[in-house]
């Protein structure tokens, strides 16, 4: 299709084609008519974003909600949209620029032309003067519109940037209701732990009283109460209570040391949070049981 636009523009100016610069006017009109239609584009495209954002002062235009479109897609749109901006502030500055160096050659161009050809060109280069002028100012106009189109792009980034703050903010303003939900939830909790312990520190004297003396251990009908075999039940109970606590200190400390190691494993990037392997978890809890009290001892004794 963009090749039938030149052909058309060349065959409408077939008569000045025996102008030496004829062929750049032509290749430079059609190259102008190109970049107005991007910047058409670029237009539509920052229509279509301040209709999204509701940010335009055209009251017949609609408006929408700011908070529900995609800012990601829209960031990137509008990225895209100032860069083709700046490639096209560029190459119309040179068009420009091609078009002034033309029109100031024209004239040497001329006298460089042998005299029985100079009567035909003249006519062809005054029609070729006008249109460079014309063209030249069609740049001019077009650039103003791609400065134009980039203030509005940025405006529209800034625009994006500051609702994405505020949706952080309503985020954050969710979260902290929520963590405010859950926190008075965790404290009537813990308000209901701290009456099912006292509840329980309060029968727990009168429950173990009461199974203490239910033993077989103890003889209430007879006058000596306590029977001779009633050593065995506190050779069992203290060293079992023993057990236990120290069962409960090796947990709390192996869970802390494993959750450490693992914070340490992912921070350095070797493994992920709970991926350390079985051997090394084997390893590692002999080590803390078994190695690391002989250390403290053998630094004690040093």
């Amino acid at each position: 299709m963009e090749i039938s636009g030149l052909l058309t523009l060349l065959a409408r100016a077939k008569d000045l084609a025996d102008h030496p610069m004829f062929l750049p006017v032509i290749v430079g009109n059609f190259v102008s008519k190109l970049f107005a239609q991007k910047i058409d584009s670029a237009n539509r495209r920052l229509n279509g974003i301040e209709e999204t954002t509701g940010m335009h002062t055209f009251d017949w235009r609609p408006k929408g909600n700011p908070f529900a479109m995609d800012m990601l897609q829209t960031t990137r749109s509008l990225n895209s949209c100032s860069a083709t901006l700046g490639v096209l502030e560029m190459r119309i500055s040179s068009l420009i620029q091609m078009f002034e160096t033309i029109l100031r050659y024209n004239d040497y161009i001329y006298d460089a032309v042998p005299t029985d050809r100079k009567e035909g060109l003249r006519e062809s280069q005054y029609v070729l003067d006008d249109s460079i002028e014309n063209l030249i100012n069609l740049c001019k106009s077009l650039l103003l519109r791609v400065v134009y189109n980039q203030k509005r792009a940025t405006t529209q980034l800034a625009v994006v940037y500051n609702f994405m703050q505020q949706k952080d903010n309503l985020t954050n303003i969710g979260v902290a209701a929520d963590s405010r939900s859950i926190a008075q939830a965790s404290k009537r909790d813990s308000s209901a732990m701290k009456t099912i312990a006292v509840l329980t520190m309060v029968f727990l004297p009168g429950t173990f009283i009461s199974s203490l003396f239910a033993m077989p251990l103890m003889q209430w009908q007879n006058d000596v109460v306590l029977t001779s075999r009633f050593w065995i039940y506190w050779a069992i109970t203290i060293p079992l209570t023993f057990l236990v606590l120290l069962l409960w200190a090796i947990w709390i400390r192996w869970s802390i040391y494993l959750q450490n190691k693992e914070d340490d494993a992912a921070r350095k990037g070797e493994v992920k949070s709970g991926q350390l392997s079985p051997k090394a978890l084997f390893i590692d809890f002999v080590q803390l049981v078994w190695l690391m009290p002989r250390k403290k001892t053998a630094a004690a004794m040093g």
